[in-house]
């Protein structure tokens, strides 16, 4: 009942019609931190708020967060930090924006895992 709550305040929308569950997905993900993270999570929920929840799932910080940490955004702040160290002069700033990024962008914008869990992980169980 409470992530059915949870489901509809992130708007993930039901399986469609005539999908089928992916059992080895499904296997794989239920064993991963991010499902583990979001039953956790899931526990206490029903003493939030729907405001509170929805606040947890649309923050600005963990769309950074998810942004920051998926594959396209590790290639594109690694290409960065390459193409500054190419420049004259470049290694130095190069290298204070590498310990940037791989120190205070994982900390101020950690990945979540209960937003990884239901934008990515649990949709990804369906299959058509």
């Amino acid at each position: 009942m409470q992530f059915r709550r949870v489901a509809s305040i992130a708007d993930i929308g039901e399986p469609l019609a005539g999908s089928k569950i992916d059992v080895d997905k499904l296997l794989e993900i239920r064993s991963s931190a991010e499902c583990r993270e979001f039953k956790n999570w899931l526990d206490d929920a029903d003493s939030l708020t729907d405001e509170e929840v929805s606040e947890l799932l649309t923050s600005l910080r963990s769309k950074l967060g998810a942004l920051a940490s998926n594959i396209e955004g590790k290639v594109l702040r690694f290409a960065t930090i390459a193409l500054l160290g190419f420049l004259p002069c470049g290694a130095v700033p190069a290298t204070l924006l590498g310990f940037v990024d791989g120190f205070l962008i994982e900390k101020l914008f950690p990945k979540s895992g209960i937003v990884s869990f239901l934008k990515e992980k649990y949709p990804s169980v369906f299959e058509l």
